[in-house]
């Protein structure tokens, strides 16, 4: 995890890594050391879980530097929190270039009213996530995600995701560009957009969106402030006082 090199780390094959204590301050707390590097992490079904015993300090599991590049693969985050009300991301803060490969964002969260949020990912740099699964994670907005720059979401899954505050109960694209590709979201909620709130510029194609829910924002499956292209799509059994399906401003 060198600035002038990196490396592959290849977990056991379905072990549990439960981290008690944060390894630095960064960004507001990190389990792990700050990734500076090229860094390859092959989980092989393995879980890096914040633990749930009282009395634990907020942290996140990863943080990618500005010049630092993360790779991911079949590797569970769990229970990571983010929470000092200036940075978001429960489970990883991006800076650099970070991909996430057939991996799980479970029970991760960002709940300052303040400051950025995702409560599985905050993202200003460039995100790739693939063939993943987001349930319950939650935020004040982006339970999810939180894009600020450039992100591709593709045969993912976001299931009962939550943003408590604004908007976006699985994704929220605040800044830059967003793509998103046979992608599934089930039963997210927020205030606006249950399951995306866009605004700047969205590109959603051949994605579902089945029983998400907004409230007074509107937006049961999608609020939209900026450019939304939505392509061969289903929008079924949303709910929203404003726009059960889409609300555009």
């Amino acid at each position: 995890n060198s600035t002038q090199g990196g490396g592959t780390v290849a977990l056991p094959a379905g072990c549990v890594y439960t981290l008690s204590a944060a390894n630095n301050s960064t960004d507001g707390g990190t389990g792990l050391p700050v990734i500076t590097g090229m860094v390859t992490v092959q989980g092989n079904g393995a879980t890096v879980a914040r633990s749930s015993a009282s009395g634990t300090p907020a942290f996140r599991m990863f943080d990618v530097a500005s010049g630092g590049s993360l790779a991911l693969s079949s590797l569970t985050l769990s229970n990571g929190l983010a929470s000092n009300g200036q940075q978001g991301g429960g489970a990883i803060y991006n800076h650099g270039t970070l991909s996430v490969t057939a991996s799980t964002f479970t029970g991760n969260s960002s709940p300052a009213a303040t400051g950025t949020s995702g409560g599985g990912i905050n993202s200003s740099g460039t995100l790739t996530v693939t063939t993943s699964t987001f349930t319950g994670d939650s935020a004040q907005e982006g339970g999810g995600i939180f894009n600020q720059k450039t992100a591709t979401v593709t045969n993912s899954t976001f299931t009962n995701n939550q943003a408590t505050i604004y908007g976006g109960g699985a994704l929220l694209n605040a800044a830059g560009t967003e793509t998103v590709t046979g992608d599934t979201f089930t039963g997210n909620t927020g205030p606006g957009g249950g399951a995306i709130d866009n605004d700047t510029a969205l590109k959603i194609g051949d994605s579902t969106f089945f029983n998400n829910t907004a409230g007074g924002n509107g937006g049961g499956a999608v609020q939209n402030f900026g450019t939304t292209a939505i392509t061969q799509s289903t929008l079924s059994g949303n709910t929203s006082p404003y726009g059960a399906d889409i609300l555009n401003y």
